[in-house]
């Protein structure tokens, strides 16, 4: 297969049809870590006033926002394989599109009618703000509260052929507009309540995770996360300053919530993702996660084995943990 030689190449050549074996254990391995990622901080928001009790609040926080990396991890590994996948090949937007709907929305359609009478027969367990017409539920991932991804993951894909080439043809471009423009919106959703427009439509984190705009930049970040990476492994203080990077962003979300929570702000608004200081924190981990996974060797593959295999399973498990967890949960309180 020709290649395309670029100045503007985001990774080493090669040919996707011979893909290694190796890219496919750095996707399923991070997926599998996205996926516990999310069962974690579920099973942690179950147990009722676990964020506001003085005796409880200090590690419920800190143990949600070292989790909050996972949708952008799910995100940005969206970005990566597709990027990796269509480089070097010519995308049929058509094709592409119809790939991802046959992938995707059976096991959407199905989680949300399994969903939507799950909670028709257990009423208590529906927020009273989700609207109750079953395909309104489907159009906005509102069957149950985690499965806005899916609408926003579909926008995303829908647009990629334009991001595909926007990235290609101004790369590092690409990258630094939508880092701004990723600061710019979350800043807008902290102030939500001093604009109109923004308190209308975006004052709820369902609001603000549902469109494809709120997390771009990670999607675009997946994409130039080979390059990024390769630059990091060849200066030593680099690969300092990410782990650094990590641990000091993580301590500061933890206080700068737990102050909040003590100011008497809605426990839901301190903790969501789309917040400028969860970007900085969800970007170092992500250089850390990915740096992690492609120098594994695979002598030392078999400890991270179960991520892997959660990772190849990781969308049926998004799609159903939550009604698991409510049994579960439901089960033990009896």
């Amino acid at each position: 297969m020709r290649t395309i030689s670029s100045k503007y190449e985001l990774v080493p050549k090669m040919n996707y049809s011979i893909k290694t074996a190796k890219d496919t254990y750095v996707s399923e391995f991070l997926r599998g870590i996205a996926i516990t990622a999310v069962i974690a901080l579920h099973v942690l928001s179950l147990p009722h006033g676990i964020y506001t009790a003085p005796h409880t609040q200090l590690i419920a926080v800190a143990i949600d926002q070292l989790f909050r990396f996972c949708v952008p991890l799910f995100v940005a590994m969206s970005g990566y394989g597709f990027w990796m996948k269509y480089q070097y090949l010519k995308l049929d937007a058509v094709r592409f599109w119809w790939s991802q709907i046959k992938k995707l929305l059976p096991l959407y359609v199905l989680a949300s009618a399994v969903c939507y009478v799950t909670f028709m027969l257990i009423p208590q367990w529906l927020s009273a703000s989700v609207t109750r017409s079953f395909p309104l539920q489907l159009l906005t991932g509102q069957a149950d509260y985690h499965l806005y991804f899916v609408p926003m993951i579909f926008q995303m894909y829908f647009l990629f052929p334009v991001i595909f080439l926007f990235v290609k043809k101004l790369p590092w471009i690409s990258l630094l507009l939508t880092a701004v423009f990723q600061v710019w919106l979350y800043f807008q959703f902290g102030t939500a309540t001093q604009h109109p427009f923004f308190a209308q439509h975006f004052l709820t984190d369902q609001q603000q995770y549902f469109w494809w705009f709120s997390w771009i930049f990670y999607f675009i970040l997946g994409m130039h996360l080979p390059r990024v990476l390769a630059k990091v492994k060849k200066h030593l203080w680099l690969g300092i300053f990410v782990t650094t990077g990590v641990l000091i962003t993580w301590i500061s979300l933890v206080a700068e919530c737990i102050s909040q929570l003590h100011n008497g702000i809605d426990p839901i608004i301190v903790l969501r993702t789309t917040r400028i200081p969860v970007l900085i924190y969800s970007t170092f981990v992500l250089f850390f996660l990915f740096s992690v996974a492609k120098s594994i060797s695979p002598q030392l593959r078999k400890w991270s084995t179960p991520f892997s295999r959660l990772g190849k399973f990781s969308y049926v498990i998004y799609l159903f943990h939550t009604l698991v967890l409510r049994f579960l949960f439901f089960a033990h309180s009896l």
